[in-house]
């Protein structure tokens, strides 16, 4: 028997979900939302989501011109963004896999993108590094009986967003594009020696959206 079909066995022992798992090539959106949806569409199969307004948030603050309400709706503008998106707190994906869920929306209200986050603390917790992996492996798992093997993004490094470190996967179920991230040595953190965050996520977003 070849080494090849012995680790072939091994790692249907490992995870037997694999074996019978039939892997949707396709998805058109999140959670049976198509990509294009209304803000409508997403509160009435999220009823418990709460509105934020970001660029309200933005009003309030005083100082610098990059920061005020007025330039963060220009930005969001030029990059077809809405201000308000959809936020649900800890949403449960599968038994002890629970993330923040945020939908994000075109300038019309049209449903584009949908992130989920959890974050993981270095402060009261030496094993947060573990807790984060353990998180991004399990995510992985149930992406991969989904949606077969992902692979490894060449523009990875591009995908840090304020972190040093990132393990990235990444699957492609038509018109749909999944990025799983695991993220650590926040670079605030780093610059301000405070403890480090890990950070896990998963972007869901249409195919050819770019706002990784």
């Amino acid at each position: 028997m070849s080494i090849r079909i012995i680790l072939i066995m091994a790692g249907l022992l490992v995870n037997p979900a694999l074996v019978n798992a039939q892997t949707q090539k396709s998805l058109i959106g999140f959670q049976g939302i198509p990509w294009g949806s209304s803000m409508g569409a997403v509160k009435a199969k999220f009823p418990q989501a709460k509105e934020i307004d970001y660029c309200k948030a933005f009003d309030s603050l005083k100082g610098s011109s990059r920061t005020d309400g007025k330039s963060v709706r220009q930005r969001f503008q030029e990059e077809d963004s809405n201000c308000v998106h959809l936020f649900v707190e800890n949403y449960s994906v599968s038994a002890g896999v629970n993330y923040d869920l945020a939908f994000y929306f075109t300038q019309a209200g049209r449903l584009e993108q949908a992130y989920l986050s959890k974050y993981f603390a270095q402060e009261n917790n030496a094993g947060y590094l573990y807790d984060c992996t353990s998180m991004f492996d399990r995510t992985n798992s149930l992406l991969t009986i989904n949606y077969g093997y992902g692979v490894d993004p060449k523009n990875a490094d591009e995908m840090k967003s304020g972190y040093r470190n990132i393990a990235a996967k990444l699957w492609v179920p038509m018109p749909t594009e999944i990025a799983l991230k695991r993220m650590w040595g926040f670079i605030y953190s780093i610059d301000e020696n405070k403890p480090d965050l890990c950070q896990v996520a998963i972007l869901y977003s249409k195919r050819g959206v770019d706002k990784l």
